[in-house]
Order: structure tokens, then sequence, then C-alpha cells
């Protein structure tokens, strides 16, 4: 019974100990070049004539996770996430947050 039990967890706990929990699946580079494309995103979406499609294009690129999120536009270390690019430090689009986030709200008008 005793051992049954303890394959039970080892099954249970296993993809999470294999697949996952721990594994950091977002580069920092993959990080700086979503940043500036984030960014190149938003000027065009606030400043072209063709607004709707870069805010779509925005939309798309805007981030999926809340790690990810986190990431781009975070402050601080992540739950958990101990790696050496996680030090306190403004993350790539600290400072564009209010604004990326203001914009990602508005987007209901355009993908309707």
């Amino acid at each position: 019974m005793i051992i049954r039990n303890i394959l039970l967890v080892i099954l249970v706990s296993s993809p999470f100990c294999l697949f996952g929990q721990n594994i950091d699946l977002v580069s920092s580079e993959e990080i700086i070049r979503k940043s500036e494309r984030l960014k190149e995103l938003y000027v065009k979406s606030i400043s072209e004539e063709d607004k709707d499609e870069y805010r779509l294009l925005f939309f798309n690129e805007f981030p999926n996770t809340f790690k990810e999120f986190h990431k781009l536009y975070g402050y601080g270390v992540a739950a958990g996430d101990f790696s050496y690019d996680s030090l306190s430090f403004p993350r790539p689009l600290y400072r564009d947050s209010y604004d990326h986030i203001s914009t990602f709200f508005d987007l209901d008008s355009v993908l309707e």
C-alpha cells in the first residue's frame, strides 16, 4: 500500500517536474525582440494612416501568458524565478506599460 501511494505521488507529480514549472521557455533575446516589436507597433498604431492594421498587429504581438507579460512590463523578480535575468529592475516595457495596456484595451473596435 505504501509503495503504491509513493508511486502514485511520483506519477502525478512527474509531469510538473519533467515538463515544466521550472523551465523558462522565453529567452532574454526573445523578450528584447518582442519588446522592440511592441514599441514599433505601438508607435505606428498611434501615428500611421493604417492605424487599425498596426493595432491588430499590436494585439497579436501582445503577451499570451502572465509570465511573458511580467518579463516585458513588470518590475522586480517574478514569483519562483531566480535566474540571473530576473534580478530586481524594470523590464524593457515597464515605462511604456500604461500606454500599451490602454491601447490593448481600446482594441475592441478593431477586432469586431
